[in-house]
């Protein structure tokens, strides 16, 4: 899912940046499922009480056999939905690992 950018001016600005940001956003989910996602917390005590915390992570990883499924965008709700398959059986690449296939 992607929303468009805050400065986005026009309708077409809107719908071309909520695409984009539901692509990235999607590919990083495949990536994060196919390769796991690097966790790093950091939590901090000040005085013997809780202070904070923090928290980050990162998806590293090359995607082969990605195929762009489809792309939609709700004019109404100003969303934008992506959608990629990945070949899973090695004669396209992709990975040994099981992973639900996307819907056409």
């Amino acid at each position: 899912m992607g929303l468009p950018a805050a400065t986005a001016a026009s309708a077409y600005e809107k719908e071309w940046t909520a695409l984009e940001a539901a692509r990235q956003c999607a590919l990083a989910d495949l990536a994060e499922k196919v390769h796991g996602v690097h966790l790093v917390g950091e939590s901090s005590v000040s005085d013997l009480s809780f202070a904070g915390e923090r928290a980050e992570s990162r998806v590293a990883g090359t995607l082969v056999g990605v195929e762009f499924v489809r792309a939609t965008y709700d004019q109404d709700a100003e969303a934008a939905e992506v959608v990629f398959r990945l070949a899973l059986n090695g004669r396209e690449g992709g990975v040994a690992a099981p992973f639900p296939e996307a819907e056409p």
